[in-house]
């Protein structure tokens, strides 16, 4: 594997909403919705050299984006004993989960080294 000196640093972006109600004296709602973009993310790619031979490189290949949301409800102590139940969901896209359909192969990027 090889070195790369144009490859950037993976970056991450995320914004979260979240709101609370207190639905009775001793029962609260929160919901939260939440965003992650993230880009730069690292992958290899393959550098066929004048001679046919192959090398691979780390390069700059893929980004993500997550969005999700997150309902709780927390009962608040009643004695010795409190509950809280949450539930989250999480939706995921990307570009090399798109590739990865088309096989293994399909997450490397072949470049042609120039002579």
């Amino acid at each position: 594997m090889l070195g790369n000196p144009d490859v950037k640093p993976e970056k991450t972006v995320q914004y979260q909403f979240g709101y609370k109600q207190q639905l009775r004296d001793w029962l609260g709602l929160d919901l939260t919705l939440f965003y992650k973009d993230i880009s730069n993310l690292l992958g290899t790619e393959i550098q066929t050299t004048y001679n046919n031979a192959d090398y691979e490189r780390l390069a700059n290949l893929d980004f993500g984006t997550v969005i999700g949301m997150t309902v709780a409800l927390d009962q608040r102590p009643v004695g010795p004993v409190s509950t809280s139940l949450d539930y989250t969901w999480a939706g995921r896209a990307g570009q090399l989960e798109r590739s990865l359909r088309g096989g293994d192969a399909a997450r490397r990027r072949r470049t042609r080294v120039p002579t």
